[in-house]
């Protein structure tokens, strides 16, 4: 799983970037390099590059209702995409609880993605690095 690339976009490196930030408490990083995985992913998962422009609200309803994510999963990944906008636009004061949320939120959109997306690269993921 951490060796997918598609384009100019290597997971690992966000995953690097997760690793690093989160014990430091460096609360908007895991937040942006969370949203940046789920971004990128969401946008390849419905079929579009790694490059294009798109809505990721849309792209997360698209996978939910077309392709079965789980909708405890979409509801988590909209929480997700929301911590993601907050910390890009300075919308409010952010929490080492947003941090944490934002990094299991997307350990939970890894393994849908990876392991049970029907269009996924369907890769075994038994770590994160």
């Amino acid at each position: 799983m951490a060796g997918f690339q598609c384009g100019d976009y290597a997971l690992a490196h966000d995953l690097r970037w997760l690793d690093a930030l989160r014990p430091l408490a460096a609360v908007a990083g895991v937040i942006l390099h969370a949203s940046r995985i789920l971004e990128v992913l969401a946008r390849l998962g419905v079929g579009q590059t790694a490059q294009r422009d798109n809505n990721l609200y849309e792209n997360l309803n698209q996978l939910q209702y077309d392709h079965g994510m789980p909708r405890p999963l979409s509801r988590c990944l909209h929480q997700l995409r929301q911590l993601g906008n907050d910390a890009r636009h300075v919308v409010r004061p952010l929490n080492v609880a947003d941090a944490e949320f934002a990094f299991y939120a997307v350990i939970h959109w890894l393994g849908w993605y990876f392991r049970d997306f029907r269009h996924g690269p369907r890769r075994l993921c038994n770590s994160m690095t």
